[in-house]
């Protein structure tokens, strides 16, 4: 996948004053600065990390753009996320990598649902939705095809439920 797959990160910042949050933003920055750098090269970023308030054109322009959305939450929350994304594909093409605990993982069909505990079906999700070309919040696979031949832009927002703790 190096070189063929970025992953945009949107992380808007959320409850800046708990210091529990302000940790977790500087263990994500730290970790996309060690991955980009490791694993980056000179024409290529994996991981475009946007930490800022994003206004509402632009983040539906990054879910067009996505080839797939992970929400992965520990516990119920980030439905709007999921919702957004769905909402945003007008040309059918997106897929939606949603936790079983999220409440939108009831509502819209077709979405590869993952246990984001088990690793080993995160992976497996993402290497179905690999296949996966297209979404509608009600019928998921109107057309298979190979994405293998085209850069993948993946759209994640960071699931601020594991920051309570």
């Amino acid at each position: 996948m190096r070189g063929r797959f970025t992953f945009i990160f949107v992380c808007t910042p959320s409850r800046t004053d708990l210091k529990a949050y302000n940790t977790l933003e500087a263990e994500v920055v730290q970790s996309v600065i060690a991955i980009n750098k490791q694993f980056g090269t000179s024409d290529w970023t994996p991981i475009v990390l946007i930490n800022e308030n994003v206004d509402s054109d632009l983040l539906a322009g990054v879910y067009r753009a996505a080839d797939l959305c992970v929400v992965s939450s520990l516990q119920d929350g980030m439905n709007l996320v999921a919702k957004e994304f769905v909402a945003c594909q007008i040309d059918e093409r997106g897929v939606l990598i949603l936790s079983r605990f999220t409440g939108s993982a009831e509502e819209i069909d077709g979405a590869v649902l993952i246990n984001p505990f088990n690793i080993d079906g995160f992976m497996a999700g993402y290497w179905k939705s690999d296949r996966l070309t297209f979404i509608s919040g009600t019928d998921v696979t109107r057309g298979w095809q190979p994405t293998l031949d085209r850069t993948a832009i993946a759209a994640a927002t960071i699931d601020e439920t594991s920051a309570r703790a």
